[in-house]
């Protein structure tokens, strides 16, 4: 049974549009899919020149992922900090558009697999969370997302915050703009994104993050 599963994993991957455009690009060899979303697929890929690299990409298709890729291109392009993801490369390729990442370890991985983090690791992970939140909101940017999924880290130890494809403008040039509605993981969400009062997107986000540093230190989701 388990060999069948495998077969028919395998027939998906090489009869995926997203992965037959992948292979298209010289640089990359996919492998196989790990996450989809509604207008998007992140495929785990090797380097094409045999150095066993691994890289992320994000193939996005139709005309709401052409908006999605150019919205997430543009604010990772302006939105250069230690502690947020940055983009490797990106290209077109048959009317899909792709960004490159690194292929980074998931702090949920980590979690929902029960492993310990190493001694201090959690403190200084999640002072790098703080300060690359406190990095967008200066840029007038509430995350909206914030959660293990949602956070990668280096092998050295540095955290990359990642999925800001939702994120909400918080500021304008004459005052602050609260936000309404729920997006996200609810079991990381404040209490006030299920009601429908507008909100401090800033204080939403360190609720969230006060949740993710519990799950990191009991390896349980809150």
């Amino acid at each position: 049974m388990q060999t069948m599963s495998s077969f028919f994993g395998w027939l998906f991957c090489r009869q995926d549009s997203s992965m037959e455009v992948l292979r298209k690009d010289r640089q990359f060899e996919p492998v196989r899919i790990l996450k989809t979303g509604p207008h998007y697929k992140e495929i785990l890929c090797n380097n094409a020149n045999g150095n066993l690299e691994f890289a992320i990409a994000k193939v996005f298709h139709g005309n709401t992922g052409m908006r999605e890729y150019a919205k997430e291109f543009e604010l990772l392009t302006d939105l250069k900090h230690t502690n947020i993801i940055e983009i490797l490369a990106k290209n077109t390729l048959a009317g899909f558009r792709i960004l490159v990442f690194r292929n980074l370890m998931n702090i949920s991985g980590r979690i929902e697999m029960r492993i310990p983090f190493p001694v201090g690791s959690v403190q200084s992970l999640f002072k790098d969370l703080l300060t690359g939140l406190s990095f967008l909101h200066e840029n007038k940017y509430a995350h909206r997302q914030i959660c293990p999924e949602n956070l990668l880290y280096t092998p050295d130890g540095v955290l990359k915050i990642t999925g800001l494809s939702n994120i909400a403008l918080i500021r304008n040039n004459i005052k602050e703009i609260q936000l309404k509605g729920l997006i996200g993981d609810i079991m990381y969400s404040p209490p006030e994104c299920f009601k429908p009062a507008p909100y401090s997107g800033i204080d939403a986000d360190i609720y969230s993050a006060g949740l993710t540093l519990y799950a990191m230190l009991k390896l349980y989701k809150p």
